[in-house]
């Protein structure tokens, strides 16, 4: 179990806080899908083991990671 301030699932303004990101990107995210997330009447929530899981999705390899795949064994 992954927890921000001592929750499972947060709002909007949290998850803002706790990506860096602006509400205004996060809820476009949201309109088109990109960002695992629940809507309850009008009210967003977010599951933050699943952020974590969708921040980490599209790694960029180190300099180093990619050296150790081209040296020859």
């Amino acid at each position: 179990m992954i927890v921000f301030k001592n929750k499972e699932v947060i709002n909007l303004k949290e998850l803002s806080e706790m990506t860096g990101l602006a509400k205004s990107t996060l809820w476009k995210k949201t309109m088109n899908r990109s960002v695992p997330h629940y809507k309850v009447g009008k009210m967003l929530y977010f599951n933050v083991s699943e952020i974590y899981q969708w921040l980490q999705k599209d790694k960029v390899q180190t300099a180093e990671e990619i050296t150790k795949e081209v040296e020859p064994i």
